[in-house]
C-alpha cells in the first residue's frame, strides 16, 4: 500500500498551483509538491514516484527509472503507452479523470496499490505547534474531554510526539506490560488483527487512548503509508467520532500527511506580550506558508489559530479565526505525580470555543 508522492514541475505556476490544489482536495492519497522549472536544480527529485512536467518536453535531472508524465495542450497528443513508459496527458482534462489516470499509471508501473482513507463518519483533528512547550497535550486532552462530557462524542486521543507525553496524564503503574501501542503495531505488522479494545485505555470521562511504549514513541517510526494503514484500522472499527492527534513539532513527511488529511488543524501560535495587535510571528507565518506549499491544499480553511496561556492582555484578538486561552493555573492539578485537567474553569472556556468552531464548520 502506497501514498503517491508527485512533483509537479512547470512554467505556468498559477495553473500548476490551481491543479495541485484541485488534486489535493479530491485525493487524500496524493502528496503533491510544486516546483518552478527554473528552480528544479534546487529540488530533491528522488523521493517522488511520479514527476509531472507542464510546459516542458523533458527535464534533464529526472532520476533514471522515475515515471514522468507530460501535460500537453491538445487531446491529439495524448498517449498512454505503458509498455514503453510514455505518458502524455491532456492538460485541461477533468481533474477527477486525471486522478484516475494517475492511479492507473502508478498501479500498473509499480504494481503497488494506493492507500485510501476509510470513508466513514470518523474525522481526524490535529493539534500542532512549531515549538515545544506550547501546551499541545493539555489542549488535545482538554478538547477530547469537552467532546465526550458535553457533546456526547466518542473520542480517541493519540500522542504523535517524539516522546509520548501520555505518561504524565495517566497512571499506568498497574497496567499489563503487553498491551501498549507498540504491541498493537507489532500485531498489525504481522497481520494479526486483534480487537483494538484489548489495547485501548479509558480515562474517568470516557476518553480513549493507547498506553505508550517505553522510550521513543513508536508511531513516529511509521512512514506515511504505515500511518495511514494504522488509522484505517482504527476508523474501520466505527468506535469513534473523532481521533485527536497530538502532533510532533516538525513538518516531516508523515506529519504533513497527517495535517493534510485532518478535518481541522488546531494551531498553537507563539505567544508574546510584544506581538503587535495579536498578529502571528514570522516563525508561525513561515510554518503555515511552508505547510500550504508542501500540501498544496487549502490549509487555512482548516486552521484554528489558538493563543494558549494568552499574554496579549492589551488587545482584543478574538475573532472567527482565533481562540485565546487565558493563563489559568487553577485548571491544572498534580495528584500523585499525575496531571489532571479541569475544563470547568477558565482553561475550559477556551477549549469550548475551539470545539464550537470544529462543530460549526
Amino acid at each position: 500500500m502506497e501514498i503517491i508522492n508527485i512533483l509537479l514541475i512547470g512554467n505556468d505556476m498559477e495553473y500548476c498551483k490551481a491543479l495541485s490544489e484541485s488534486i489535493s482536495k479530491l485525493s487524500k492519497e496524493i502528496m503533491i509538491s510544486l516546483c518552478e522549472n527554473r528552480n528544479i536544480y534546487l529540488m530533491n527529485t528522488e523521493k517522488h514516484q511520479l514527476i509531472i512536467l507542464e510546459g516542458e518536453k523533458k527535464c534533464e535531472i529526472i532520476p533514471e527509472g522515475t515515471i514522468h508524465i507530460l501535460l500537453v495542450e491538445s487531446k491529439n497528443e495524448v498517449c498512454i503507452d505503458i509498455e514503453n513508459k510514455i505518458f502524455r496527458l491532456y492538460k485541461y482534462e477533468n481533474v477527477k479523470e486525471l486522478i484516475r489516470i494517475l492511479y492507473i499509471i502508478y498501479n500498473v508501473i509499480t504494481e503497488k496499490s494506493v492507500i485510501t482513507i476509510s470513508d466513514n463518519n470518523c474525522k481526524m483533528i490535529s493539534v500542532f505547534s512549531s515549538y515545544g512547550g506550547s501546551g499541545k497535550t493539555s489542549v488535545s486532552l482538554g478538547l477530547a474531554q469537552e467532546f465526550v462530557r458535553f457533546r456526547g462524542k466518542k473520542m480517541l486521543y493519540i500522542n504523535y510526539e517524539e516522546c509520548d507525553g501520555t505518561w504524565n496524564y495517566f497512571d499506568f503503574q498497574n497496567e499489563n506490560k503487553f498491551d501498549s501501542i507498540g504491541n498493537y503495531l507489532y500485531f498489525l505488522n504481522k497481520e494479526k488483527y486483534f480487537d483494538v479494545n484489548s489495547f485501548l485505555k479509558e480515562d474517568e470521562y470516557g476518553v480513549f487512548f493507547f498506553k505508550p511504549s517505553f522510550g521513543r514513541n513508536q508511531l513516529r517510526g511509521l512512514c506515511s503509508e504505515d500511518l495511514s494503514f494504522f488509522i484505517n484500522k482504527l476508523m474501520e472499527t466505527n468506535l469513534f467520532d473523532y481521533i485527536i492527534f497530538d502532533c510532533h513539532t516538525s513538518l516531516d513527511e508523515s506529519t504533513l500527511w497527517l495535517l493534510k488529511n485532518s478535518c481541522h488543524i488546531v494551531y498553537l501560535a507563539e505567544n508574546f506580550k510584544n506581538i503587535n495587535n495579536g498578529n502571528l510571528t514570522r516563525r508561525d507565518i513561515g510554518e503555515i506558508e511552508y505547510l500550504e506549499n508542501k500540501s498544496n491544499s487549502s490549509i487555512r480553511e482548516k486552521l484554528i489559530i489558538v493563543y494558549n496561556r494568552n499574554q496579549l492582555t492589551d488587545f482584543d484578538i478574538k475573532n472567527e479565526l482565533t481562540v485565546c486561552i487565558d493563563t489559568d493555573f487553577d485548571s491544572f492539578q498534580t495528584v500523585n505525580g499525575i496531571k489532571k485537567i479541569n475544563i470547568e474553569r477558565g482553561f475550559g472556556e477556551g477549549i469550548k470555543s475551539i470545539a464550537d468552531k470544529i462543530e460549526n464548520d
